[in-house]
């Protein structure tokens, strides 16, 4: 079997309802237009309505109380958000270099990411009406909007001819993802529980997923405003990874025959953290609506024309769809075989 290495970027987590790095920078103008400087804070909410509370109103529920410099630290980041260059939050907290913007761009990204993974329900009770939200776990789901789920595909795949736990080779497939849910982890995991002849030895068995930039806890273990500190906390934006690059990242992609990349926007950043120039041979790409400018991008790095499948913006291909049509089997037609070393003693 092929050893496989997925690269995910945040336009693969897309397809489960998580926003794009752009959106949350788009809701943070908004707010920022909204309040132009921190509104009266109201009484503390139930556990889990905090989702819908603007920033103020987060950093009180937080820290239980509401200082000066809060109010000054959130009134900056609204104003350099409104005067920013940036499309992105992360690339905004770069060009910032601020430990205040980087802290509170990091708190309002956590709650648009878990909003976008959770669903809000408000539920009659003798105390009262309780807003609460709950995960949509649609990454479990054999099928998003009608197309099979990407991850379900490299499961089938994965398993393809085995008939136990023991005959899988975790090192046939891999994740890096620079996103911060652990989407990929709960899908495998509840793929393979419910999965009687694979979950023995589970642990062993499950393809490993290493996070570039850090990771959230649990997506269950939302409970309240100091569950999305913890979140936060976990964030690291590019200019805190820095060009540190994790041994992890070397032995996945050194030992790779296929390198897939999926919802990757090939930023100069990222490319040179993964020193993916390097494999280059051995690297396939999907674009999602054909853009030219990250078809530039790849095609920069050394991509062929058959490395790449590409959408249209009247047709765009979506992970999912990409997956129904080849495009992780891609590897075994584009990618050239290494000539093999014939030593004569």
């Amino acid at each position: 079997m092929r050893k496989k290495v997925i690269i995910v970027g945040a336009g693969a987590s897309a397809e489960f309802g998580l926003p794009l790095s752009e959106q949350i920078f788009r809701k943070l103008l908004s707010e920022a237009e909204k309040y132009e400087s921190a509104r009266s804070l109201r009484t503390p909410k139930e556990t889990q309505e905090f989702l819908q509370l603007d920033l103020a109103d987060l950093v009180y529920e937080i820290d239980g109380v509401f200082h000066g410099t809060h109010a000054a630290g959130i009134r900056n980041l609204y104003e350099k958000s409104r005067n920013s260059f940036s499309t992105s939050i992360d690339l905004f907290s770069y060009i910032n270099d601020s430990d205040d913007v980087s802290k509170y761009a990091k708190l309002f990204s956590a709650r648009e990411i878990l909003k976008g993974a959770h669903t809000f329900r408000v539920e009659n009770t003798e105390f009262g009406s309780v807003a609460k939200y709950y995960p949509t776990l649609r990454w479990r789901r054999p099928f998003i909007d009608s197309r099979q789920n990407w991850l379900a595909t490299l499961m089938q795949n994965y398993t393809h001819g085995k008939s136990n736990s023991s005959e899988l080779q975790s090192d046939s497939l891999r994740f890096i993802t620079f996103n911060y849910d652990t989407i990929i982890e709960d899908a495998l995991h509840n793929f393979f529980i419910h999965a009687p002849r694979f979950c023995e030895d589970m642990d062993s068995a499950l393809p490993e997923v290493f996070h570039v930039h850090g990771s959230f806890p649990k997506f269950e273990g939302l409970t309240g405003v100091h569950s999305l500190r913890k979140f936060s906390e976990s964030i690291k934006f590019i200019h805190e990874t820095g060009q540190q690059k994790d041994d992890k990242i070397d032995e996945f992609l050194s030992e790779a025959d296929d390198i897939y990349c999926v919802g990757f926007e090939f930023a100069h950043e990222n490319v040179e953290l993964l020193e993916l120039a390097k494999y280059a041979d051995k690297t396939l790409a999907l674009n999602y609506s054909g853009d030219l400018d990250l078809q530039s991008r790849m095609e920069k790095l050394g991509l062929s024309e058959r490395q790449m499948m590409k959408g249209s913006a009247s047709s765009p291909l979506g992970v999912s769809k990409a997956a129904r049509q080849g495009f992780f089997s891609l590897g075994e037609t584009a990618i050239k075989p290494k000539p093999q070393v014939i030593r004569v003693n």
